[in-house]
């Protein structure tokens, strides 16, 4: 018999997942912080960096049609996430997955559905390609086999000491 993903999970599980919005913003620093300090492996941008963000570059992250972010709740709690930004190439509709996180006991599906909801976004405004990075650190071979399973693939050529880079066509 399998054991239960979510038997270590909160018992009483209020999941919400929704695009942020710039009055969301103070949630966003709290779990993006979080992401940073915990995770920083994952993560282009470092905690010190992040910590020099103003108020209002924090509310500009979830601002604009060329880029958006999901966050996940548990009640009124951020608990993870995930996003993407436009990326201009060759006129091509093509975005990056960017800053996803989901805090440890959360963990064991809520990637995926975070990922579902990022792509079904990219796909409401049209996109035709994701791409996505991510770093050769043992922590991130589970966020590696999930981008997998979802139908990442890897693009050649991957420099050892760059991160893996994966895309999807999306149809």
């Amino acid at each position: 018999m399998s054991e239960d993903p979510f038997q270590n999970k909160p018992k009483q599980l209020k999941l919400k997942i929704e695009v942020a919005r710039p009055e969301d913003w103070q949630d966003y620093k709290k779990i993006r912080l979080e992401a940073l300090e915990k995770n920083s492996e994952a993560f282009r941008r470092t905690l010190a960096e992040a910590l020099q963000n103003t108020d209002q570059k924090w509310k500009d992250a979830l601002s604009g049609d060329k880029v958006f972010m999901f966050l996940a709740r548990n009640d009124l709690e951020p608990i993870g996430l995930a996003g993407a930004k436009k990326v201009v190439e060759q006129g091509e509709n093509i975005w990056r997955v960017i800053s996803v996180y989901v805090r440890k006991e959360f963990r064991g599906g809520l990637g995926r559905r975070l990922m579902e909801n990022v792509l079904a976004e990219i796909r409401r405004r049209g996109g035709s390609k994701v791409v996505l990075g991510v770093r050769k650190a043992d922590s991130q071979i589970p966020a590696y086999t999930l981008y997998k399973k979802i139908g990442f693939i890897e693009v050649p050529p991957v420099p050892p000491e760059e991160p893996y880079e994966m895309e999807l066509i999306l149809k």
